[in-house]
């Protein structure tokens, strides 16, 4: 019997935020005394705050059967409890799969643990999964970092465990011959650092005491006592520092993390393949938050074995997600050369763009280059839908749009969670992205180029008795046709030669051959048509001038 303080129906998808708060759980009798307890879920833990379970029995802030529990980075987890049973941070059973980026802290300041082989515990597995990334501080009598039983689990440790007490501590404990547990024994697999160990962990010594000596008989003692000096703590000994391994669906995949170039390089074989693929359902994730990386490496086999077999592809870096569909998957993985795949996600400073692209940039916005590649092409578009979520903490409400190389905007489906701070939109293509607060934007209102009498407007082609022309520096435009793109009206005065445009409530007059205001040009006449510098009567009128210097061409957005 057990008593917790949540049970979680099966097959859920939960995030639990945890910050801010202590979670009292009291149990009068000897029963186990649960925080979280669930079968088949998925449970998701964030933020920083404590746990405190009081029981007669085995005390555990989190028991998952059959789970998928993470802890993210950065997240701390605070079990503690001051009775005499055993304390456990996290307890996986029955095939459960366990990842740890954040710390588990583990402290019993009673009697926890007494007379007891692993009483303190930070995570304890039975058949399942536990990768640890982050790190695990147990304190108190008979302290273990992770403990197995002789059943078949998999513990992948490429973070830190520090355990410290007043008994026997060690950072791993595993059992050497099958117990009364539940299911077929078998040995555990231990990887450390990449390696597989076949050791029951590194002992840590309890830290001793000095006693002072007595005085010898017939002596006094002196008058004072000198302090006894306690021996120096002994420092555990520490991990090996090892490549980052990752589990995707049970299979445990090293990657080959580069940071200075931001790079996490998929060591997928073809029997890690063959395997994520019998135990994935839909979709394959691959957690690769590690610090500096951009940039995800796959090899096209790879690729392609999750393609043929339906699967979406969802890539996990620090700046994000980016989730491929099954379409999509399929499409970059026809569309690759017979090497590995690359996707980048980071964000980015507007010197990277072209100056048409900067030109269109929303004060605020914040900008993302997603790119996905094979070897030397560019996989700007394909069938499917890639879906992005980045972190956003701007102006509300806020917006996606897609820039594209001629400076113009596309606002995309987008979606803001507060809950968690992140924006997600969807995309058929890679290439540059803009969050930003919500403004009035309109595509292109008309497209102009120097010298030619075509002009698009609104996407539809059209042309005009007179061309736009450049005079000292100045793009000039025919009055009427500017008139016609803005939606303005005017009223000419051809005795003054002076002309009144009105849009909006506002208004502008010009005369003839009169130079305006900080050396903007002047409005003139060229074989009986009038024309006008464009940027100024543009802007003047509320609306806005792009250049394309390449393409020697004008964009006006309304």
């Amino acid at each position: 019997m057990s008593s917790s303080g949540v049970m979680i129906n099966q097959g859920r998808d939960i995030t639990i935020d945890t910050n801010g708060f202590t979670w009292d759980i009291n149990v009068i009798n000897n029963d186990y005394g649960i925080a979280v307890r669930d079968t088949g879920s998925s449970l998701t833990f964030v933020g920083g705050g404590e746990i405190n379970v009081m029981a007669g029995g085995v005390h555990i802030a989190v028991d998952v059967w059959q789970s998928i529990l993470y802890v993210e980075a950065g997240t701390t987890m605070n079990i503690s409890n001051s009775g005499t049973g055993q304390v456990r941070g996290i307890r996986a059973l029955s095939g459960a799969n366990v990842t740890v980026r954040g710390t588990i802290r583990v402290l019993a300041t009673g009697a926890g643990g007494a007379g007891t082989g692993h009483g303190v515990t930070g995570i304890r597995s039975r058949q399942s999964n536990v990768t640890l990334v982050g790190s695990i501080f147990a304190s108190g009598n008979y302290g273990v970092g992770i403990y197995t039983s002789y059943e078949q689990s998999t513990v992948n440790v490429s973070g830190s465990i520090l355990v410290t007490g007043n008994s026997s501590q060690t950072w791993l404990s595993r059992a050497s011959t099958p117990g009364n547990q539940i299911g077929a024994p078998g040995p555990d697999t231990i990887i450390i650092g990449g390696q597989p160990y076949a050791g029951t962990g590194q002992p840590v010594a309890p830290t001793p005491t000095a006693t002072p000596r007595p005085p010898a008989t017939g002596q006094q003692p002196p008058a004072s006592t000198p302090t006894p000096t306690a021996a120096p703590t002994p420092t555990p000994t520490p991990l090996p520092t090892p490549p980052p391994v990752i589990g995707v669906a049970g299979v445990m995949v090293t990657v080959s993390v580069r940071q200075g170039e931001g790079t996490a390089d998929l060591a997928l074989t073809p029997e890690n393949v063959a395997s994520i693929i019998e135990e994935t359902e839909d979709t394959v994730v691959f957690d690769l938050v590690f610090a500096g990386v951009t940039t995800v490496i796959m090899p096209q086999e790879a690729w392609n074995g999750f393609a043929e077999a339906g699967l979406a592809v969802e890539l996990q870096v620090p700046g994000g997600v980016l989730a491929f569909d099954t379409d999509a998957v399929a499409s970059i993985g026809y569309q690759a050369q017979d090497v590995s795949i690359v996707a980048s996600l980071l964000a980015a400073q507007p010197e990277v763009l072209t100056p048409v692209q900067q030109d269109a940039l929303i004060e605020g916005g914040e900008l993302l280059l997603i790119s996905v590649s094979s070897d030397d092409l560019d996989i700007t578009e394909f069938d499917g839908q890639l879906t992005v979520s980045v972190a956003y903490d701007g102006d509300l409400p806020v917006a996606v749009w897609a820039v594209g190389e001629d400076g113009s905007l596309e606002l995309l489906p987008a979606q803001f969670d507060s809950e968690i701070g992140m924006v997600t939109f969807t995309t058929f293509a890679s290439g540059v992205f803009m969050i930003a607060p919500v403004i009035d934007v309109a595509p292109a209102a008309a497209r102009f180029v120097i010298g030619s009498l075509e002009y698009s407007m609104n996407g539809t082609v059209s042309s005009f008795e007179a061309a736009p022309f450049i005079d000292n520096n100045r793009t000039m435009i025919p009055l009427r046709l500017i008139g016609e793109v803005l939606g303005a009206t005017f009223d000419w005065d051809g005795d003054a030669r002076v002309v009144t445009m009105y849009l909006d409530g506002a208004s502008l007059t010009l005369t003839i051959g009169q130079p305006l205001p900080d050396g903007m040009g002047a409005a003139v006449i060229v074989n009986n048509r009038t024309f006008v510098p464009m940027r100024y009567v543009t802007e003047t009128l509320g609306a806005t001038v792009r250049w394309d210097e390449d393409a020697q061409a004008v964009y006006v957005y309304r």
